[in-house]
C-alpha cells in the first residue's frame, strides 16, 4: 500500500507542470526541485525498454535505482508496457551509466532526445 501511495504522488508531480512568474514553464522532479536554470544543464530524455520485470514492484525497484544516480532528475518505469523514461543532465551522467544503473533487469535505449531546446 505504501508503494502505491508513493507511486501515485510521484505520478501527480510528473503530470503537474509549474509556471514561474515570467510564464515560462518550469520542470520539477519528484523531489519538487525546480529547474529554472535549465540552460546551465544539458537536459535529455531517454526512452527505455526494460526486459524481465514480473510486477509493479520490479518497476519501482528499477525507478529507485535510476533516481539514486546523480544527474538523474526524474525516472518513470511502466511495468505492464516494460518501458520507461528518464530525464537526466548529460553533464553529470551518461546514458550508458543510466543503462548500467539497473542491476537486475536489462535496459535498452529506444531514443535519446535533447530537452534544452524545448524548454
Amino acid at each position: 500500500m505504501k508503494h502505491i501511495v508513493i507511486i501515485t504522488i510521484a505520478l501527480l508531480i510528473i503530470l503537474n507542470a509549474c509556471t514561474n512568474s515570467t510564464g515560462r514553464e518550469v520542470i520539477t522532479n519528484s523531489k519538487n526541485v525546480h529547474l529554472e536554470n535549465a540552460e546551465k544543464q544539458e537536459l535529455r530524455k531517454l526512452e527505455l525498454k526494460v526486459k524481465g520485470m514480473d510486477c509493479a514492484g520490479c518497476a519501482y525497484g528499477v525507478k529507485s535505482q535510476l533516481e539514486e544516480k546523480e544527474g538523474v532528475i526524474e525516472a518513470e518505469i511502466k511495468f505492464p508496457e516494460g518501458t520507461g523514461t528518464v530525464i537526466y543532465d548529460a553533464k553529470k551522467i551518461s546514458k550508458e551509466e543510466i543503462v548500467e544503473a539497473s542491476t537486475v533487469y536489462s535496459v535498452i535505449i529506444i531514443s535519446d532526445t535533447e530537452l534544452n531546446s524545448i524548454i
